[in-house]
């Protein structure tokens, strides 16, 4: 892994990472990045095999729900997972894949990924990670320059306000009670 962040070299990845610039405001696609750079390094220092493409995919797509990108109405989870469905499709990726991914997406908002497979579950810890500021003390250089690239920016007083805006709009949206608490540093 490159001192900061080894996106997968696909078209794929390349189109999903130019997406993600452009509809989500910088402290969103800082988190977007930081969740993946996460559970990428995560994974390589537990040693497992994954599809790298899956998980960037994955971490990169999760929260296109707060985007215009999104249309429709309930869960900002849920509308995410359409759109990052749809998007995949559209650049051919296999249904199998597509399906994998928005089944990620869709409930990465509480533990059932831990339960699925090996790239929805580094994602949902690369997501959790980086919501909960887990790496913020880290001594560990790599996590350190990810944090330089992709700074937090107020992240969590900004996602909150993001996600009461999206439940304030779409009334059937939720996030989890515990999103609105202060995070405290390890």
């Amino acid at each position: 892994m490159s001192d900061l962040i080894d996106i997968p070299a696909t078209a794929l990845a390349t189109n999903a990472n130019e997406l993600a610039g452009r509809y989500y405001p910088s402290y969103l696609y800082n988190h977007v990045m930081r969740s993946f750079a996460f559970a990428d390094r995560l994974a390589r220092m537990d040693g497992v095999t994954l599809d790298r493409e899956l998980l960037f995919l994955t971490a990169a797509l999760h929260d296109l729900g707060f985007t215009d990108y999104a249309q429709g109405t309930g869960r900002f989870a849920i509308r995410g997972a359409d759109a990052a469905r749809r998007f995949l499709i559209d650049r051919d990726l296999s249904e199998d894949q597509a399906w994998r991914v928005w089944e990620a997406i869709a409930v990465h908002a509480w533990d059932m990924n831990l339960g699925r497979a090996v790239e929805a579950q580094y994602a949902q810890w690369g997501i959790a990670a980086d919501t909960t500021n887990a790496h913020s003390e880290s001594a560990d250089a790599a996590m350190q320059n990810i944090l330089r690239k992709f700074p937090r920016d107020d992240f969590h007083h900004r996602y909150c306000a993001k996600g009461r805006t999206g439940v304030d709009r779409h009334r059937q949206s939720r996030l989890p009670a515990d999103v609105h608490q202060p995070v405290r540093a390890p």
